[in-house]
């Protein structure tokens, strides 16, 4: 039942929330990809819970960007003619940066993170 794993994630993610006490969460935005597998079935579930995570982190004052894909992977210059090599070259880049060895959802999450850190010290530069 989806709505009842919409409440599970909200309830977890405000128990993480709690937990952590992060000041700030990057995370991957969505985009509607024709032919993706579950195509728009998954492009709702996905927007979704986006707006679950940007419900928690507004209410718990978190603050958060999202990002697209495309936005992330040229500022590390990651190229790749589909998901597959782009997955791979990502994984690279972090061993590259960072000298070790992850899988690719956590060297996305890497790279995002990375990404973040330098569009805040950017807008923290512009105001001094």
């Amino acid at each position: 039942d989806l709505e009842k794993r919409y409440a599970d994630i909200m309830r977890f993610m405000e128990n993480i929330i709690d937990q952590w006490e992060p000041d700030f969460v990057a995370f991957e935005d969505i985009q509607l990809q024709q032919g993706a597998i579950g195509g728009y079935n998954a492009f709702k579930i996905l927007g979704g819970l986006l707006g679950i995570m940007k419900a928690v982190l507004t209410r718990k004052k978190v603050a958060h960007r999202e990002v697209l894909n495309k936005v992330w992977q040229a500022k590390f210059m990651i190229t790749g003619k589909d998901r597959v090599s782009q997955k791979n070259n990502v994984i690279k880049k972090v061993e590259e940066l960072f000298d070790i060895k992850v899988g690719d959802d956590t060297a996305d999450a890497i790279l995002i993170g990375k990404w973040a850190v330098g569009e805040i010290n950017a807008e923290v530069k512009k105001l001094f």
